[in-house]
């Protein structure tokens, strides 16, 4: 019974008004409310048949909404998924859903919000799943011995996980699973290198330095000066860094015959023999 009906029978309200601070509440939900676009809805025939219509004499601006809910143009593809989603949503036991059922499921649809038909069919389907995970723990509530109560919650659980999966699925087809690391900030020391990008050292045996590709940018064939590194003493000295200060150099050795080469050489000098 309305409120306009309750006015027209003479029936005063003995309820009291809301305070203050629900009625701001209640003024700033209707806001939103408001500015909520209310999903399409459907609605049968007085005679008790199962024909779709719409609930005004639109019916192709319903039909072009229904699609649009959808994410399709298919009349064909629209027509299947509303007969699915029907079967989904009804009651345990009844052939067909009720229009309240059925425009709670496309409201549902409505919120995935699918953007072709392959979401739009998991979006259905996640329907489905969502009202049958609902179904089993309201039975599993009110079973009367605990193997009931334990099968009615073990189906409920599985079909919670299923529907977590079916989010997951849907993220991962609309690309919300790539994750990108963006660097905001960069700070360089005074003396030191910063580079940016893929660096590949190779060693080249000479020196014990490493050389880099020469097409990078960023290519040294010589070592470069770096600031001094810490060292584990207590006080934080810094470990020294060649420069271009003037050292003594140690006496340099002479190159060592290679054992090879004397083999040859007493080879050559002995005789030969007939």
């Amino acid at each position: 019974m309305t409120v306009k009906e309750i006015a027209t029978a003479g029936v005063k309200d003995t309820r009291p008004e809301p305070f203050d601070k629900e009625k701001l509440r209640m003024a700033e939900a209707r806001e939103r409310w408001v500015d909520r676009t209310p999903p399409v809805q459907v609605a049968f025939p007085e005679d008790g048949t199962r024909t779709i219509r719409a609930p005004h004499n639109d019916d192709s601006g319903h039909t072009m909404r229904l699609g649009d809910t959808f994410g399709t143009r298919s009349q064909e593809f629209l027509a299947i998924q509303l007969t699915e989603l029907s079967a989904a949503v009804r009651t345990r036991g009844h052939r067909d859903a009720t229009a309240q059922q059925l425009n709670a499921g496309i409201a549902f649809v409505a919120a995935v919000a699918p953007q072709d038909e392959l979401e739009a069919a998991l979006a259905v389907q996640m329907a489905g799943c969502h009202f049958l995970a609902t179904d089993l723990i309201g039975r599993a509530v009110g079973a009367d011995n605990l193997a009931h109560a334990q099968a009615f919650g073990n189906l409920a659980v599985k079909m919670q996980r299923t529907f977590t999966a079916q989010i997951e699925a849907l993220g991962r087809m609309r690309g919300k699973g790539q994750q990108t690391i963006r660097v905001e900030h960069v700070t360089v020391e005074a003396g030191a290198q910063a580079i940016v990008g893929d660096v590949h050292h190779h060693g080249s045996g000479r020196g014990g330095y490493h050389q880099q590709s020469k097409g990078q940018p960023h290519a040294t064939s010589e070592p470069t000066e770096r600031a001094a590194l810490l060292s584990p003493d207590p006080l934080g000295n810094g470990v020294p860094v060649p420069g271009d200060a003037e050292r003594p150099v140690s006496a340099p050795r002479g190159p060592k015959p290679r054992r090879s080469a004397r083999k040859q050489e007493r080879v050559q000098a002995r005789p030969v023999q007939p």
